[in-house]
């Protein structure tokens, strides 16, 4: 199967390629800390003492009430949780943000929020509300199975934190499910040693959360565009600050007219060589 690339195929939404960065700024972080965190345990090793003693020792000098690490492996499994969190937390602003800008380019009045009465996430709702054709091949991807695996995981962690017992057993169920088939795929793919298992989640299942989303959503930036191109005129039609715009320009060329409309869509995507805006300012013209 043939994996996401690292570019669109259509022009790129800014929203997109704004969530690219952020997560690739992020990705730096919990990476340090990783570096950070085993440095410091060969050291205690080469001190002959253990990393939980030597911490604990060292909170005393700090306002660290009752600090007292049982296991810097339990620790660290809670810090990866954390990583899980943050990706989650970072990409559905995003994803929501993505809605709203599909709802208002395309003005849609029945957007669908729930799958029978399971009610969607903003990702899910994206992917939702795309054209069957390019819904049905996003779902299709495994990179689809793998994100939701980690925002099922993220919900054990924010919802069940003091319930140890069958803490995971939505997520584990999840990824028996839809993950595990796809599991040479994704680690062949990302070369990360991951995904995994709830209780086993490590720094490489927070890389290949964040990678796997900057490149589905490269299939995913197409396929709203599919659904936007069209009515992309439209929606510039309705838009009152721009008619009042090129009324000053009524006996411009048409190529000093497509300056206001350039300025329109940079709004919104990123325009550098678009050619498939062409017919759009042709059609805008025709009609305005």
């Amino acid at each position: 199967m043939k994996a996401p690339g690292y570019f669109t195929n259509k022009p790129q939404f800014k929203i997109i390629g704004e969530l690219r960065k952020t997560l690739g700024f992020y990705d730096s972080i919990p990476t340090t800390i990783e570096l950070v965190i085993n440095d410091y345990v060969d050291k205690c090793k080469i001190k002959g003492v253990t990393p939980e003693n030597e911490l604990n020792t060292v909170a005393k000098n700090f306002t660290v009430k009752n600090h007292n690490i049982q296991s810097l492996d339990s620790s660290r499994q809670h810090i990866y949780n954390f990583y899980i969190l943050s990706v989650f937390n970072v990409a559905d602003s995003f994803f929501r943000d993505l809605k709203k800008l599909m709802i208002k380019l395309n003005s849609i009045q029945n957007w669908k929020t729930k799958s029978g009465r399971k009610d969607l996430d903003a990702f899910n709702q994206v992917i939702e509300n795309c054209k069957s054709k390019d819904g049905s091949t996003l779902k299709s991807k495994p990179e689809f199975h793998l994100i939701n695996y980690y925002r099922l995981h993220r919900n054990s962690v924010v919802h069940r934190v003091f319930k140890k017992e069958n803490q995971f057993s939505e997520s584990d169920k999840y990824y028996d499910k839809y993950v595990l088939p796809n599991v040479n795929y994704h680690k062949t793919t990302y070369n990360l040693d991951a995904p995994n298992k709830s209780d086993s989640i490590n720094l490489h299942d927070f890389l290949i959360y964040t990678r796997a989303i900057k490149y589905y959503n490269n299939l995913i930036n197409d396929a709203c565009y599919n659904l936007t191109e069209s009515n992309l005129v439209d929606f510039a039609l309705s838009d009152e600050a721009l008619t009042k715009k090129l009324k000053g320009f009524d006996k411009a060329s048409d190529k000093k007219k497509q300056k206001p409309l350039k300025n329109l869509l940079q709004q919104y995507f990123k325009l550098e060589q678009c050619p498939e805006f062409d017919s759009f300012y042709r059609n805008y013209l025709m009609n305005a």
